[in-house]
């Protein structure tokens, strides 16, 4: 039988997907525990057993996609053939990045979600930009 973490893990994995299809749709404002619950098919107990608040899983969505999108980028910077190349393949994972996603998202996160949005930016200019910079 699975231990309890695994299954922990699992489900946070599951609401935190549920989440981003309806987040990067309709934007994070709009979008209430209930209507993830619903998407899911899971009651909203469920979603606080694993997340307390809606920060906390906006938060953990932001946290796994900059990771996910930081592998991605390593990636591009290991394998790209020269500097043009790179920046031609970051260029092109950043319109992907950006066209799967309602811009209203970008603006709630902001706007009602500072410190997870402090984190986005950072990754972006820090980690992103800071690369091709030295790379120039």
């Amino acid at each position: 039988m699975p231990h309890t973490t695994s299954l922990l893990a699992g489900t946070k994995e599951k609401i935190i997907e549920g989440a981003r299809e309806l987040f990067f749709r309709n934007g994070m404002k709009s979008i209430t525990m209930d209507d993830i619950a619903s998407h899911l098919g899971i009651s909203k107990k469920t979603i606080y057993h694993a997340f307390p608040d809606k920060d906390s899983l906006v938060s953990a969505l932001i946290q796994r996609d900059i990771k996910t999108n930081q592998k991605e980028f390593e990636e591009i910077f290991l394998n790209a053939s020269n500097l043009v190349d790179e920046v031609f393949l970051i260029m092109k994972k950043m319109t992907e990045v950006f066209s799967n996603c309602n811009p209203v998202m970008y603006y709630d996160l902001q706007k009602f979600y500072p410190e997870t949005w402090k984190i986005f930016t950072e990754f972006k200019e820090k980690f992103i930009l800071g690369h091709v910079e030295r790379s120039i």
